[in-house]
């Protein structure tokens, strides 16, 4: 293929495909919340390392098998219960 060709990837789409979309950079506004810099030392890093290891010893067996399709189950739980303590509904 000589030098100043380009390959043209129009042949490559279905004639019923839409055409190109003009894209435009998104207005970025005075302040930007989209991207947040923390302090680092904010984050507990032995509390974060001690509850992964606690959940590791009291359910890690369990990371192999599949989960419940309606999820984590104590966590179903604690949810049921939060519900019927602050707003008064049972679910199950």
């Amino acid at each position: 293929m000589p030098q100043d060709e380009t390959f043209s990837f129009e042949i490559l789409f279905a004639e019923s495909s839409p055409g190109p979309v003009k894209r435009q950079a998104a207005h970025v506004g005075k302040y930007d919340f989209a991207i947040a810099y923390p302090d680092p030392h904010s984050l507990p890093l032995d509390d974060l390392v001690g509850a992964l290891r606690e959940a590791f010893s009291e359910g890690g067996e369990d990371l192999a098998l599949y989960p419940h399709p309606q999820g984590y189950p104590p966590l179903r739980q604690f949810i049921a219960d939060r519900l019927a303590e602050e707003r008064g509904f049972r679910v199950d």
